[in-house]
């Protein structure tokens, strides 16, 4: 009998530390969850290790961006900066998080329906075939102390290899 092998990808948005939201290509690959800038992108941008991150559930809302410490000079003429506004919620749009380390990474999903299965799916993978809850905000884990991994080549890019041709 053959191991069935549990996957998920395509594109979910991940918020900024400045409170940005950038639209980001993501996949699993095995007990990792990888993303790049676009689908057709070979470039990894960062690799979460998910047995090692702490909890990943579904939010109501996305934290507020944290304030600057350092605000922006006026230009000439004294106006201050505008701020630019943030983006207005989509009530259709499913929230989730992945805590790792003393940051949480939040991804916005289309709908409510695919941020829960983001979440089951990322919380399966996590726990390695072990029974996880259907909600997986009933999953509390203690603080990872190292998730967060950047590779180059990507590792889905099978025709590139760092070995030596000689080896």
């Amino acid at each position: 009998m053959t191991e069935e092998v549990v996957r998920i990808h395509g594109y979910l948005h991940k918020l900024t530390r400045d409170g940005k939201w950038q639209k980001r290509w993501f996949e699993t690959n095995g007990s990792f969850l990888t993303y790049y800038k676009s689908k057709r992108m070979t470039k990894l941008l960062a690799a979460l290790s998910l047995p090692q991150c702490g909890a990943i559930r579904c939010v109501d809302k996305a934290p507020e961006p944290a304030a600057t410490t350092s605000p922006l000079p006026a230009p000439p003429g004294g106006a201050a900066p505008a701020a630019a506004p943030p983006e207005p919620p989509d009530p259709d749009a499913g929230l989730f998080a992945i805590g790792l380390n003393d940051r949480t990474y939040t991804l916005r999903a289309p709908t409510k329906a695919d941020a829960a299965c983001w979440v089951k799916t990322l919380n399966i993978l996590k726990h390695s075939g072990t029974e996880v809850p259907d909600d997986g905000a009933d999953i509390v884990d203690a603080p990872s102390k190292a998730c967060l991994l950047y590779t180059s080549p990507s590792p889905r890019d099978a025709t590139l290899s760092r070995m030596p041709s000689s080896a």
